[in-house]
């Protein structure tokens, strides 16, 4: 009986979350240091709790009524939405030059106390055998290694936004989605914006090329340009 109530519960909680986001009209597929939280804090404030970032949901006395974690890979939300309300959505995220995130996760984590003992040079190194299934491995979570594609493709590599903002045009991107959704974005902080020059001092020849050729998937599909070191 238990397992019942539980159940419906479940399916209760998917169908609320299913019509907010079809009610909306949109939805943001945020990806780790890319610049996405203060864009959804803006979308929470607008749309509700469910577009908006976990620990503004904590604090929220409507947070029952949220489904997906922040981070959450756009063919998940899509098969949970499903697909037909999928297609009919304004779907969109933003990316970041690859070596420009790689250098701001590794400085966020160090920022929250992980990798104490692990400079950014053996963390570009360990990158080439992640070991995603040793839990003492920096690259065990997913959102540690996932790359921006991983995101944003389905099983069959195939793009399921409609629109990718680059992180270096911000402020073009608030103007348009502020036109698109009709309604007034107003993002007071984000990451600084630069063309990923900033991070390339902290790279060398080789430690450049294993992130380089890690994620050539983004470089390949959002238009980036390999360094020259």
């Amino acid at each position: 009986m238990l397992g019942f109530i539980e159940r419906k519960r479940s399916r209760l909680k998917r169908s609320r979350m299913r019509r907010r986001i079809q009610d909306a009209g949109f939805w943001f597929v945020d990806i780790p240091r890319t610049g996405s939280t203060s864009l959804k804090q803006a979308l929470g404030e607008l749309y509700g709790e469910a577009f908006g970032k976990r620990y503004c949901r904590e604090l929220d006395a409507r947070a029952g009524d949220t489904f997906f974690p922040d981070h959450t890979r756009a063919y998940v939300v899509r098969d949970l939405v499903r697909q037909k309300i999928w297609k009919e959505l304004f779907t969109f995220s933003i990316v970041r030059h690859p070596l420009e995130r790689f250098y701001s996760l590794y400085q966020y984590r160090r920022s929250r106390g992980e990798l104490a003992t692990v400079d950014f040079e053996q963390y570009c190194y360990m990158l080439e055998t992640p070991q995603y299934r040793n839990p003492d491995s920096p690259f065990y979570a997913e959102q540690y290694h996932l790359s921006m594609a991983d995101y944003l493709m389905d099983e069959m590599d195939q793009l399921l936004v409609e629109q990718v903002y680059r992180q270096e045009d911000y402020r073009m991107m608030l103007t348009e989605l502020s036109q698109r959704l009709g309604v007034e974005l107003k993002v007071g902080r984000y990451e600084s914006l630069n063309s990923g020059a900033s991070s390339l001092s902290r790279y060398s020849v080789a430690t450049a090329d294993i992130v380089c050729r890690f994620y050539q998937d983004d470089f390949r599909l959002f238009g980036y340009e390999f360094p020259h070191l």
